[in-house]
């Protein structure tokens, strides 16, 4: 164990708050990192004097209230702009992994070196940072608070990761947050199509089919098909219908954007990724014939609850 004075000393301030995290320390990456948020008010304005009690969680930079970070890390740093890259990697991991666990909380976009206000690198050993993260007016909630933040610790304690599919998902759902339908609607055919062709692929696994094989296939009949008859042979379920015409339809507008450079509205990304989430709730609830849901485990967050809270 490190002693305190052996470690580097980093602080700052971030461009938004975290209402939902509470003061603790959070241990990442074995515990060779600590990290801590605390909530600074600030002075009310004209404007949110009159708003007390109502939440404006579009306001990503913030009129209330602020975080500090203050993370302490085993890292030794060459100098200050050291310093921050490894800040940012550490905070941005964290509002991930936050985020995942906290639906309110897609405002909290990745941040980059500017966004880090007040940074003060102490040298003396290996790393500490706090920094301030501005944000809008919110209720105060001391069990969602604890929940959050307990989920997000019990995370990194366990040293798990967000699988590629999550990640596709909460990215897309954060594109239509900032109004990027267009990426919004890429996320998410990227994500249909890694769930369809890792289901597919595990059912024919089950059936000895050889790798090369597969992927061929899988090449060959494209992801039209792959909807329209694989889907349906592999699934017992009589609601598919309306979600696979809603996937295809997003396959479509994805195609459109991508090679006519067209566009996508916001009705047409939401749709879009609602049919890949109650697609992925279909797959995981219904046993596909003679084969165990379990194929899906490979794609699947660490944390379980993934595919059971997305609607």
């Amino acid at each position: 164990m490190k002693k305190t004075t052996d470690l580097t000393k980093i602080k700052s301030s971030l461009p938004y708050c975290l209402y939902h995290i509470d003061d603790r320390f959070f241990k990442m990456n074995n515990g060779k990192d600590k990290i801590q948020f605390t909530k600074e008010p600030l002075i009310p304005n004209r404007r949110t004097a009159e708003m007390v009690g109502m939440e404006t969680i579009r306001d990503r930079w913030g009129i209330d209230a602020y975080s500090k970070v203050f993370i302490i890390t085993e890292r030794q740093f060459k100098d200050e702009s050291d310093a921050k890259k490894h800040t940012l990697r550490l905070v941005n991991k964290f509002i991930t992994i936050h985020r995942h666990f906290d639906e309110t909380a897609v405002h909290l976009i990745p941040l980059i070196s500017e966004d880090l206000s007040e940074f003060i690198w102490e040298a003396s050993g290996k790393g500490v940072a706090i920094l301030g993260l501005s944000g809008g007016i919110a209720i105060s909630n001391p069990l969602l608070i604890q929940v959050v933040s307990s989920k997000i610790d019990g995370f990194f304690r366990e040293d798990l990761k967000l699988q590629l599919l999550e990640e596709l998902l909460l990215n897309a759902e954060q594109y239509i947050y900032q109004g990027q339908f267009r990426q919004a609607t890429i996320e998410t055919a990227i994500a249909l199509e890694l769930v369809v062709q890792k289901f597919i692929t595990g059912v024919c696994e089950e059936k000895k089919i050889k790798s090369g094989y597969i992927q061929d296939y899988i090449k060959d009949v494209g992801i039209y098909s792959q909807l329209n008859i694989l889907l349906r042979l592999l699934i017992n379920d009589n609601f598919m219908d309306e979600i696979l015409e809603k996937c295809k339809t997003g396959v479509n507008i994805r195609n459109n954007v991508i090679h006519k450079a067209g566009t996508a509205d916001e009705n047409q990304a939401k749709d879009f990724l609602y049919a890949v989430r109650e697609l992925i709730k279909v797959i995981s609830s219904n046993k596909p014939i003679n084969s165990p849901i379990e194929v899906l485990e490979d794609i699947t967050s660490d944390a379980q609850d993934f595919i059971t809270r997305v609607q």
